[in-house]
């Protein structure tokens, strides 16, 4: 995954809609950053619900298979790790080989999905 991030070409933009969406307001929850890489994009999610996943639909201009992704979530949002303690998951999980159009993103965690071009 090192190389991904690593072969960054440009930050892309990205057009969000729905609840709490809005950075601006106080009651925003969700953030997405995506950056366009060698393979295609790397989508950085931030879902601040203390309950609930987000559905997350993609949408772009060419066709994108999800290749992996990774998860970090924790109990809280103010969960964070120490020597002796560690209250955040990462997890790593597997893509598909069909195009990329949706995904669920799990409740107070950050993903990493990498997005490779069909």
């Amino acid at each position: 995954m090192k190389r991904d991030i690593a072969d960054a070409v440009s930050v892309a933009p990205v057009r969000l809609s729905g609840d709490r969406t809005d950075s601006r307001a106080n009651d925003g929850t969700l953030t997405v950053s995506c950056i366009k890489t060698v393979s295609g994009l790397v989508l950085f999610i931030i879902n601040q619900e203390p309950d609930a996943e987000r559905e997350i639909v993609f949408t772009a201009k060419e066709r994108y298979t999800l290749d992996s992704w990774r998860s970090l979530s924790g109990k809280t949002l103010e969960s964070h790790n120490e020597d002796t303690r560690k209250e955040i998951t990462v997890e790593e999980h597997s893509g598909a080989e069909h195009a990329f159009q949706k995904i669920f993103i799990p409740a107070k965690s950050i993903c990493a999905l990498f997005l490779k071009k069909r």
